[in-house]
């Protein structure tokens, strides 16, 4: 399984070579929990987070590759391009093994499915409110984190059906976890 998942990693890094030919396949294969980086929203002055330090094994098969491309495509990108800085991917694709051992993580998280994205961006307030009122989306969550709180989110999360399914769903969860309502001024 692993070599087969090694082997559509690299047919998505040849797919996409000649519009980012300064990559290489081991940093497709070592950052951003997934394939992200070949997109336009994780280059060009875009802070790359490593994923995990642990060895679980992290790789997208084909239907989770085309959720994240569909995720970029219709949601990180137009909304990079919106806000007009760069977006910062925090969290992309989790393996089930990734997700459980990653604090908070739900045991249905879409990222599971290459379905969400946790992100980030020097005006976070800004960014949440693009995605909101002007993107397509199944769940748009300002979340608190440890840094943020009511004012300004500590990261969003944002996830992006391929099936037409999106629930338009926003929501807030706080520090404890726990889902609380949206400040009234957002």
């Amino acid at each position: 399984m692993q070599l087969r998942n090694q082997e559509l990693m690299e047919e998505f890094y040849s797919r996409n070579l000649s519009k980012y030919p300064e990559l290489t396949i081991k940093q497709v294969t070592s950052i951003c929990h997934t394939p992200f980086q070949l997109l336009r929203n994780c280059i060009e002055g875009d802070e790359i987070t490593e994923v995990t330090s642990s060895k679980l094994p992290n790789v997208p098969n084909e239907e989770q590759i085309r959720n994240l491309e569909a995720l970029v495509k219709v949601v990180l990108d137009p909304a990079r391009e919106l806000l007009g800085t760069p977006i910062g991917v925090n969290s992309g694709y989790r393996s089930p093994a990734v997700n459980g051992a990653t604090a908070g993580s739900s045991k249905t998280s879409q990222h599971m499915t290459g379905q969400a994205a946790d992100i980030r961006a020097l005006d976070k307030v800004k960014l949440f409110k693009i995605i909101r009122d002007k993107l397509p989306f199944d769940q748009l969550i300002w979340e608190d984190g440890q840094t943020g709180g009511a004012t300004v989110p500590g990261w969003i999360h944002v996830s992006y059906r391929n099936d037409s399914k999106n629930r338009g769903q926003v929501l807030r969860i706080n520090k404890s976890g726990v889902t609380v309502p949206l400040p009234k001024v957002y």
